[in-house]
Order: structure tokens, then C-alpha cells, then sequence
């Protein structure tokens, strides 16, 4: 099997409309997953909200950016609490899908604490 094959393999299989759960996966290893991923949308909120309201960054996502300018903060928490949420719930007993969605919000979070350090360096 090419590795063209097993990464579309891989995309298929994670981005379906209905998760197919593994029932071999435990439920303390899906709750933890669950912790990780709502973990990492908290991380990711209150490092936006930092770097908004103390180091003047700027939203780079247009979504949230728009939700904020219309809802401030408040609508963006809700957005993010709804986000993690449903990605809970998406991810819950797959195997490597929270801690895809964790690593890449985990990423997220690194990004806006560089841009905050630079941005309060540079003042």
C-alpha cells in the first residue's frame, strides 16, 4: 500500500459525517482524550483573549474575528465552548483523533503565545 493510499485512508476515514467509534478503545483513554481536546479550545480562548486585549494582536482566524466583532469575547467563548464541545463528542473513541484536534489547537495556542511575546517585546 503507497503512502498516498494510507494518508487518503487516513483523511477518509477522520473527516466522516458519522464517527465510527472503537469499542476497543477504553473509556478512561476517550475521556482523556475528551479532557484534551476541550483542554486545548480553553488554551486556545484564553490566549486569544490575552493577546487581543493586553499585547494588541488581532484575531487571524476571519470567522472568530467576525463572531468577536459582533459578540466580543463573550460570543467567542461561546463559539470555542460549543467548538469543544462537538469535538468532544466527534472524537470520542477514535483512536488518534483527539489527539490530532489536541495537537493542532495545542500548535494554535504556541502560535498566539510567540505572537503575544513578540508583541509585548516590541512595545
Amino acid at each position: 500500500m503507497s503512502v498516498q493510499t494510507v494518508v487518503l485512508k487516513g483523511v477518509k476515514t477522520f473527516f466522516t459525517i458519522k464517527p465510527k467509534r472503537n469499542p476497543l478503545i477504553s473509556k478512561r483513554r476517550a475521556v482523556y482524550g475528551a479532557i484534551a481536546v476541550v483542554a486545548t479550545q480553553a488554551t486556545d480562548f484564553t490566549s486569544t483573549v490575552i493577546g487581543i486585549s493586553q499585547a494588541g494582536a488581532t484575531e487571524g482566524n476571519f470567522l472568530m474575528a467576525s463572531v468577536m466583532g459582533s459578540y466580543g469575547f463573550l460570543g467567542f467563548f461561546a463559539v470555542k465552548a460549543l467548538g469543544a464541545l462537538f469535538l468532544s463528542w466527534y472524537t470520542y473513541q477514535r483512536k488518534y483523533a483527539p489527539w490530532v484536534v489536541a495537537g493542532i489547537y495545542g500548535a494554535v495556542t504556541i502560535w498566539n503565545s510567540v505572537a503575544i511575546t513578540l508583541n509585548l517585546l516590541a512595545s
